[in-house]
């Protein structure tokens, strides 16, 4: 039996989805105030400190549906109020030197794999926003409550629904989609209006 098949077993739908407890985020928490991860701090003071993924797994079956080409998140990292932070880890790290990027993007591969799952969620707690694909960062960062909006493909696996910005599995993820197959500049464009508003607001 598969664990997706839970919710269909025992009677859940959309509207009757219980309240998510956040045991996760408590646990985390609690390893966070043992074993703090230390963010490189930005080199601006009170940077809006931003976390992002571009791929997942390479041997995943349709993780070429799921990934953005980094050229197209790089603009972020343009604003001077922001503090990009890499949560890329395994092949796909690779495109920071493949652009040029590493001046621009903290890379915390080496962190991240170093401490493991509990350490990336210490390190999500210390960012005001995830930015990813649909990835193991993007249900961690919902797992544990924070900020995160998530880039779907025209055809996205099926926890996402079809439609709407909102899921009910993560109260704080905000959904971004494909208009249209393969147009991930649509959905990076996007991204990238509504950060500017958001950091702008916080100024």
């Amino acid at each position: 039996m598969f664990l997706g098949s839970l919710p269909y077993l025992l009677g859940i739908r959309v509207d009757t989805l219980p309240p998510d407890p956040l045991r996760i985020r408590s646990r985390v928490q609690q390893q966070h105030r043992l074993a703090p991860f230390n963010l490189p701090e930005p080199a601006m003071k009170d940077a809006f400190r931003v976390g992002i993924c571009w791929s997942g797994n390479p041997h995943q079956d349709r993780n070429h549906d799921r990934s953005i080409p980094l050229e197209l998140l790089l603009p972020l990292a343009e604003n001077p109020n922001v503090m990009i932070y890499s949560l890329q880890v395994g092949p796909g790290a690779s495109a920071l030197a493949a652009t040029g990027a590493q001046g621009l993007i903290c890379d915390l591969q080496e962190d991240l794999t170093f401490h493991g799952l509990v350490g990336a969620g210490n390190a999500l707690l210390g960012l005001d926003l995830v930015i990813t694909v649909c990835t193991s960062v993007a249900h961690l960062a919902g797992a544990v409550g924070v900020p995160v909006w998530t880039m779907l493909s025209h055809d996205p696996y099926w926890v996402w629904t079809r439609e709407g910005t909102k899921t009910p599995w993560y109260p704080t993820m905000k959904l971004f989609r494909q208009p249209e197959a393969g147009d991930w500049a649509s959905v990076t464009d996007e991204v990238g209006t509504e950060l500017t508003a958001l950091v702008n607001a916080r100024i």
